[in-house]
């Protein structure tokens, strides 16, 4: 303050101002009198404007973001898949499925409704039998599989299932006894697993009876979580992704009320200073 010339001018202002206390950071003088303080206020555009507990909600809709989006992915790329296919013998289907977990493989066949049997198959299941007979067979088709190198020919069973515009057969693998009314349960080596990430899956129609030669099938692959059953496999955690639309919209319904508060939060603050 020892060069400090208060009669610079007709009114001076010095920053950093020694006083009993603090520095003032500024202190104007008018004929070598001070007389005002003015204490300069930050720059509150670059200030964090959230409140605590704002911002702990805004970690908490981040987090759920990543359980919700991550478990719908899983449940979605392990769900199943439908395959068309025309019934005419060396006609082939390939796929790719994705799980991740290890999970069995089923697949059913639909055959439009008018070009099959509308009566349900009656099958005597027995319980510890390795064998059981059925009855109102419908045509048969045989189809190869390979699922990773791995070659297994399945027989479709009478119908199962009956919807709107198809009949539902569920598969087995085949075991060629001469008698087509028996059927044969699968032994353990027979059933096939889909293993972790990447499967690769060749479908091909091996033998169709005379009268669906020609005509258009479904293939439903099962997807690992099914719905009315207990998933297995680590995938019972996934169950709950069946109803993913529902958490997705309370995600964008959190983020809306949220970016709201952030915004309304933000204008006062901008307000006040």
């Amino acid at each position: 303050m020892k060069q400090l010339n208060l009669g610079a001018g007709p009114g001076v202002a010095v920053r950093e101002y020694p006083t009993d206390s603090d520095p003032a950071d500024y202190v104007l003088f008018v004929g070598r009198n001070a007389v005002g303080v003015i204490e300069a206020k930050r720059d509150s555009a670059g200030e964090n404007i959230m409140s605590p507990s704002l911002f702990a909600n805004w970690c908490i809709w981040i987090f759920l973001s990543l359980v919700i989006i991550s478990g719908t992915s899983v449940y979605r790329l392990s769900s199943g898949k439908v395959i068309p296919i025309k019934l005419l013998e060396g006609q082939k289907a390939n796929v790719s499925l994705f799980r991740v977990f290890p999970s069995s493989f089923n697949f059913h066949i639909w055959i439009p409704k008018g070009d099959n049997p509308k009566k349900f198959g009656r099958c005597d299941y027995g319980k510890d039998s390795k064998e059981f007979l059925c009855e109102e067979l419908s045509p048969r088709i045989l189809t190869k599989v390979v699922l990773n190198g791995q070659t297994e020919v399945y027989e479709t069973l009478p119908v199962s299932g009956i919807g709107a515009k198809s009949t539902t057969h569920y598969t087995i693998p085949f075991v060629e006894d001469g008698n087509p009314y028996l059927f044969h349960r699968p032994e353990k080596h027979q059933i096939k697993v889909l293993t972790s990430f990447k499967n690769e899956v060749l479908f091909t129609i091996s033998d169709v009876e005379k009268q669906l030669k020609g005509k258009m099938i479904e293939i439903y692959i099962e997807g690992a979580i099914p719905f009315k059953f207990e998933p297995k496999g680590g995938y019972h955690l996934f169950w709950w992704f069946h109803f993913w639309p529902l958490y997705m919209l309370f995600l964008v319904i959190y983020f809306l009320i949220l970016l709201f508060k952030t915004l309304r939060l933000r204008k006062e603050t901008i307000i006040k200073t």
